[in-house]
C-alpha cells in the first residue's frame, strides 16, 4: 500500500516533468472553424474549438480549462487573472499527456470505484460538492491506468540499492555538522547588550531568543538545526565551526541585522551506512524508473496514435520550447 501511495504522490509531477523538456514546432496555419446557417458564416464560440484530436477523439478549449481548474486549482481562482503564455503552453503540454493516457484508459475500460475516487479526493482535501466531478474522475483513471499499464511492473531490487550505494559513496559523505542556534536583532547595541546578559546566564539563550529575536525560529528559542560545513556564509561560518559547544558567539554582523550564535552539539565528518540510507536510494531509484517508463509509454503512444493540435484554436498564444527535441505535441499528423 506504501509503495502505491508513493507512486500516487509523484505521480502528477512525473506528467508535468517531460513536457519541460520537450519542444513544438512552429504552428501551422489552421482555418477557423465555422457553421453555415442561412447563407451566413458564424464563428464557433473561442471554447468550442477544437484544439486537440486523437484519433478520432475531439478536445476543445472548454476540456482544457475544466483540466486547469482540476489539477492547478490556484491558477484558475480568478478567471479574470490573465496567466503568462509561456506557463499556460507548459500546462497545455502536460494536458495533451493526460489526454492521451485517458485515451488509453477509455480503450481499456479502466473502472473507476467509489472507494477510488473516496481515496482521491481525501488525499486533495477538497469538499465534494464543490468539485467537477467528471474531470476528477478523469484525473483518477488516469493515475489508475498508469499504476496498473505502465508502474506496476517497476520494483528496485536491493542489489541494485546496494550496487548504487557501492559506486556512489560520495553521495553519502557527510561533512561536519553543528545543531545551530541563533539571536537575530536589528542594531548591534541590543546584540551587545544581549550578549553581556547571556555572558553570565548561558542557559537564558532560549529564552532571550524567543523575546528578542526577529528571526523566523525565534518560537523554537533560535533552534535552526543542523548545518553541514560550506552551506554558512564565509563569516558566519569561520565563527560557528570554532564555538566550543554550549559558549556564546561573539556580535555577527550580516546583511539580516546583527546575530548571535551558540552551538549545542557537532557531528565529526562521516559516511553515512547504507542502512541508514537505503529507504532513500530506493525511492530515487523507483522515480527514475518510473520517468522512464513513463517517456517510454508516450514514445509508443505517439507512434500508435493520429495527434492533431490546432495552436491557432487556443484561446492563449501559445510558446514553444526552444530547442530541437521532438516530442508529443508537434503540429498535424504525428504518423506521417
Amino acid at each position: 500500500m506504501k509503495r502505491l501511495q508513493f507512486i500516487l504522490i509523484i505521480l502528477l509531477a512525473l506528467l508535468c516533468f517531460f513536457c519541460l523538456n520537450c519542444s513544438k514546432k512552429q504552428p501551422s496555419e489552421q482555418v477557423t472553424e465555422t457553421d453555415e446557417k442561412a447563407g451566413a458564416e458564424a464563428v464557433t464560440p473561442i471554447e468550442d474549438r477544437i484544439i486537440l484530436q486523437i484519433n478520432e477523439k475531439q478536445i476543445s478549449n472548454k476540456d482544457f480549462k475544466r483540466f486547469l481548474q482540476v489539477q492547478y486549482p490556484g491558477l484558475a481562482e480568478d478567471p479574470n487573472q490573465e496567466l503568462p503564455p509561456r506557463l499556460m503552453s507548459r500546462i497545455f503540454d502536460s494536458f495533451v499527456e493526460h489526454r492521451i493516457i485517458l485515451y488509453f484508459s477509455a480503450k481499456a475500460q479502466i473502472p473507476m470505484h467509489q472507494m477510488d475516487f473516496d481515496e482521491y479526493l481525501s488525499n486533495l482535501k477538497i469538499p465534494r460538492e464543490s468539485i467537477d466531478q467528471a474531470a476528477h474522475a478523469d484525473a483518477v483513471k488516469v493515475q489508475k491506468f498508469l499504476y496498473y499499464n505502465v508502474y506496476n511492473h517497476i520494483e528496485v531490487s536491493d542489489k541494485e540499492v546496494n550496487e548504487y550505494y557501492r559506486k556512489n559513496l560520495d553521495e553519502f559523505r557527510k561533512k561536519t555538522e553543528v545543531l545551530l542556534y541563533q539571536i537575530l536583532v536589528k542594531d548591534r547595541e541590543t546584540a551587545l547588550k544581549i550578549r553581556g546578559e547571556l555572558k553570565n546566564s548561558p542557559q537564558k539563550f532560549e529564552e532571550l531568543a524567543k523575546k528578542q529575536s526577529i528571526s523566523m525560529e525565534a518560537s523554537k528559542g533560535g533552534l535552526m538545526g543542523y548545518f553541514e560545513k560550506g552551506t554558512l556564509p564565509k563569516d558566519m561560518e569561520d565563527v560557528v565551526f570554532s564555538l566550543p559547544l554550549n559558549t556564546i558567539s561573539p556580535v555577527v554582523e550580516s546583511s539580516y541585522g546583527f546575530h548571535i550564535f551558540k552551538v549545542t552539539k557537532k557531528k565529526r565528518e562521516r559516511l553515512l551506512y547504507l542502512k541508514k540510507v537505503k529507504s532513500e536510494i530506493k525511492n530515487k531509484l523507483l522515480s527514475n524508473k518510473l520517468r522512464e517508463a513513463y517517456r517510454k509509454f508516450l514514445n509508443q503512444a505517439r507512434e500508435s496514435l493520429k495527434i492533431n493540435i490546432n495552436y491557432k484554436e487556443l484561446y492563449f498564444q501559445y510558446q514553444p520550447v526552444n530547442n530541437n527535441t521532438n516530442t508529443i505535441g508537434d503540429i498535424g499528423d504525428e504518423n506521417k
